[in-house]
């Protein structure tokens, strides 16, 4: 007790020297939060100091908080250490699980902290960032690298602040006492250089954290920038820069990278950018984050706008190739042949990363030749379709056989020998990404992606050629499965009806004596109606059928289709239920044929479906056949098979009216439908 009293006594005395707490918010703190949440990719980020019964908030963003009890606090766990504190799951952590932020809203589940050190060794709060899921993985070590730069940048503003305030009081002191001791002023320079030296650790956290600050003048439409600005931009570094100059580098300067709100008096005006760039060294496209704001005044002069820009190419390319490859695989499943597959994968690659070529090959049996079939290429470079020998291009295809990805940036310094250096610059392959597609563990297709220039593939482009050409493996294998499938089932599907024509042949070489031929060619009419519903179910590869399909296959087996109509929704049906409402149908519409609407030359039969509150209502109405004066007396085995119903347990009401016959039958969707 008598060590945390200290503790708390040593942290507090730290805190007051740097006249802190309490203090309103202040801009470079708010900006250094935002960054925080935006490189770990939080809702929530702090600069949170612990004082002796609370932790109060110099800066936040995602939350409405200002301070919390020292009893809430996370971030006084992370004075213990001096080393980053990661907590993938709140609420599986002895130290936090009861934390009410954790078991009450906001519902906290990640935390990441760097501990806020003062020079002396002294830990005084931290620079954190909180999600309100889980993390499993935790931090990347990028961003865990540069949050730690934050924090440093964190402490050199609070550093600046105490030297400034230092030196302010003893200006003040000099002034007011008319000293001029050249001591003193010796002094004042050594706190001087103190703060020019404060001044280069907060440009080299600038440079690291790649954000660049600006001030902009309405009135000239002239931009005040610092160097990390104009290299952000890809311009020469200069003190200022109008608003023109800036637009022009824009891909789409409709808006402008400023865009200034409507109002030019409003100070909540702005809204954070997003924006895109042609970088003027290399071409390439650059995302930028703009944050800024307008400093309020009460005249109606436009007054200057502060703000920072901050280089977000790496987030919105991984974000962009995230919805790429969720495009693709909605339509891979669209797709059935696999040139098309390959096509659209090789395309997207194209479009996405814009190399000279990307392609799918094939291994040979003697796993040693390959045969690209299909390739897509930029404008002006050559297809590289055909057969080549694979050792002829380097030893890193041993790797490849080894289902081992290889990355090459510059062919002619990383390929040997140097003949097969030679050979694939011949081609004009000078980098390349290959990605081999095992089967059996043996080296069965290739994955391609070429450039005709030099070139480094950073983790995200190789990632996204990774990502697309195993989804579009899978989705090649899935399709010959399927096609395997196929003929399995037809060649089932044969041998089940020669199954089936031996049945009947039994069955009329059996019952043949029989005087009463009508029962035998009632049984060979439901086979043929099993038959029928096999058919339908082989068609969807043994899954379940369409109600509607199922229905006009039956009757059109019997009677043209002019005789009936359909009408209802969609609906998939399990195959077992398929089989056993097609003798349904079938005895329905043969006792029509007999009996009922269909026996006359102007009856129609209207079958009707319907899906109300979890139910299925199918109906069955005979029209314009003979009149029906009684029900019959006799029910016969058809009879009985009707009353059975959709799930074959009854829910069926037959009612003999004198317009014709009406069936219903009901059941819960649940149990009909495919599952």
């Amino acid at each position: 007790m008598a060590s945390e009293k200290t503790e708390n006594t040593v942290r507090r005395t730290a805190l007051d020297a740097y006249h802190i707490l309490d203090t309103p918010p202040e801009h470079a703190f708010d900006e250094i939060a935002a960054l925080a949440a935006d490189l770990c990719e939080t809702p929530i980020a702090l600069i949170s100091l612990v004082d002796t019964n609370r932790q109060w908030f110099k800066a936040r963003t995602g939350t409405a908080l200002c301070e919390t009890p020292l009893s809430h606090s996370v971030c006084a766990f992370t004075l213990e250490h001096d080393t980053p504190l990661i907590i993938p799951d709140l609420t599986q952590d002895s130290r936090t699980a009861a934390n009410p932020l954790v078991t009450h809203a906001p519902h906290i589940r990640f935390y990441a902290g760097i501990p806020l050190i003062t020079p002396d060794a002294t830990p005084i709060g931290s620079l954190c960032v909180i999600d309100t899921q889980p993390r499993p993985q935790g931090l990347t070590a990028r961003q865990t690298r540069n949050l730690q730069r934050l924090a440093t940048q964190v402490m050199a503003l609070l550093e600046l602040r105490r030297h400034v305030d230092r030196q302010d009081t003893r200006l003040t002191h000099h002034h007011r006492a008319g000293l001029k001791n050249s001591r003193r002023a010796l002094t004042a320079e050594r706190e001087n250089e103190r703060l020019r030296d404060s001044d280069t650790r907060s440009r080299r956290a600038q440079i690291s954290g790649r954000i660049g600050t600006f001030e902009f003048d309405p009135i000239s439409g002239r931009t005040i920038t610092s160097p990390e600005f104009c290299q952000a931009l890809g311009l020469p570094i200069a003190p200022h820069y109008p608003a023109s100059t800036l637009d022009t580098l824009l891909t789409d300067p409709s808006a402008g990278w400023l865009a200034l709100p409507d109002t030019p008096f409003d100070p909540e005006g702005f809204q954070d950018l997003e924006f895109r760039i042609r970088h003027p060294s290399d071409g390439a496209h650059r995302w930028l984050l703009r944050r800024a704001e307008r400093i309020t005044s009460d005249s109606h002069t436009p007054t200057p706008i502060f703000g920072t820009i901050h280089d977000v190419t790496d987030r919105k390319v991984q974000q962009i190739h995230q919805q790429t490859i969720l495009r693709l695989a909605d339509e891979l499943r669209a797709l059935e042949r696999e040139e098309d597959i390959i096509s659209l994968a090789t395309h997207v690659i194209g479009q996405t990363l814009a190399p000279s070529a990307v392609g799918y090959a094939t291994m040979d049996d003697d796993q040693n030749h390959i045969t690209i079939m299909q390739d897509w290429t930029a404008p002006g470079i050559d297809s590289r379709r055909g057969r080549y020998r694979l050792d002829d291009y380097g030893q890193f295809t041993t790797t490849l056989r080894q289902g081992r990805t290889v990355t090459i940036a510059d062919v002619a310094a990383e390929v040997t020998p140097p003949h097969a250096a030679k050979a694939l610059l011949d081609l004009g392959i000078h980098a390349q990404i290959n990605h081999p597609l095992l089967d059996h563990k043996r080296l069965q297709n290739l994955f391609f992606v070429h450039s005709n220039t030099p070139r480094v593939w950073n983790e995200a482009e190789i990632a996204f050629v990774i990502a697309i050409a195993d989804r579009a493996d899978v989705a090649i294998a899935k399709r010959r499965a399927e096609a395997t499938q196929h003929l399995l089932n037809h060649e089932l599907s044969h041998r089940l009806k020669n199954t089936l024509a031996m049945v009947m042949a039994v069955s009329r070489s059996t019952l043949r004596p029989l005087a009463e031929q009508e029962p035998v060619k009632a049984l060979e009419k439901r086979i043929q109606a099993l038959s029928a519903a096999h058919d339908i179910l082989l068609q969807r590869n043994w899954l379940n059928a369409h109600l509607r399909t199922l229905v006009h296959s039956v009757l059109t087996a019997v009677t043209p289709a002019d005789r009936f109509t359909l009408e209802g929704p969609d609906f998939e049906i399990d195959q077992q239920i398929t089989l056993s409402f097609s003798l349904v149908l079938h005895e329905l519409v043969t006792n029509a044929l007999k009996y009922g609407a269909l026996s006359l030359p102007q009856g129609h039969v209207h079958i009707r479906w319907t899906i109300a509150a979890d139910t299925l209502t199918f109906l069955w109405i005979e029209q314009n056949g003979p009149p029906i004066h009684t029900p019959p007396e006799k029910k016969g085995f058809g009879s009985r098979l009707i009353t059975l119903g959709l799930l074959g347990t009854g829910g069926v009401t037959t009612r003999y009216e004198p317009s014709g016959l009406t069936v219903e039958m009901r059941a819960l969707t649940h149990r009909i439908a495919s599952r």
